[in-house]
């Protein structure tokens, strides 16, 4: 449902012009769609089928949390990475309403990323007490 908004949004609503500014803002609708893709990929590379979609919901956990690239720099990676391609893939067929409805969907990703954060606390407990570790030894 997700993707069907997107492109009805792209397809649907007014267009853009980006001028003397086409090809600068193609290079990076292209980059941010590569790093978006980078992202998703390689979230489901570390996570696998099991993992990536929902595998919390049906018991399907891993015995530690993953801390390997993307998970280092993004915490919810594959979150990162759809909104990337969405936004690049939006700048790249011009459409304003696709930015937005992307910027929508990345909003909705963060109310999620609440709510699976409290769930996760639960299932690796030891990375609250690391953390809390590491910041008394900062101090």
């Amino acid at each position: 449902m997700r993707n069907h908004a997107i492109n009805e949004m792209i397809n649907k609503n007014k267009l853009i012009s980006f001028g003397n500014f086409e090809i600068p803002m193609q290079i990076l609708a292209y980059s941010m769609m590569l790093f978006g893709l980078v992202l998703v990929v390689f979230s489901f590379y570390r996570l696998g089928l099991r993992g990536m979609y929902f595998g919390d919901h049906f018991g399907f956990l891993f015995k530690e949390k993953i801390t390997s690239f993307p998970y280092n720099y993004f915490p919810n990676a594959q979150y990162v990475g759809t909104t990337w391609f969405f936004v690049g893939f939006s700048i790249a067929f011009h459409s304003v309403a696709g930015i937005f409805m992307s910027l929508f969907i990345y909003m909705l990703y963060q109310i999620l990323n609440v709510i699976e954060s409290r769930k996760l606390v639960i299932f690796y407990p030891a990375e609250k007490e690391d953390s809390t570790k590491s910041s008394i030894k900062a101090n």
